[in-house]
């Protein structure tokens, strides 16, 4: 059975992008990934090159 932790990064996303009132695919473009399902499946994965990417993005915000 997969740790609820391997999703927590990708839920504090997915919460910040409501409070700023941002689409994922929004978020996405801003990234080096071409579809949002890639940019998805690596922050539930903890890929690092996708998370620090993010926490850069979202601390701009």
């Amino acid at each position: 059975m997969k740790d609820n932790q391997d999703t927590s990064f990708f839920k504090e996303v997915k919460k910040k992008l409501i409070d700023v009132d941002m689409t994922f695919s929004e978020l996405r473009k801003r990234t080096s990934y071409s579809t949002d399902w890639g940019l998805r499946k690596a922050l539930k994965n903890n890929i690092e090159a996708a998370v620090n990417e993010v926490q850069k993005i979202l601390a701009k915000i």
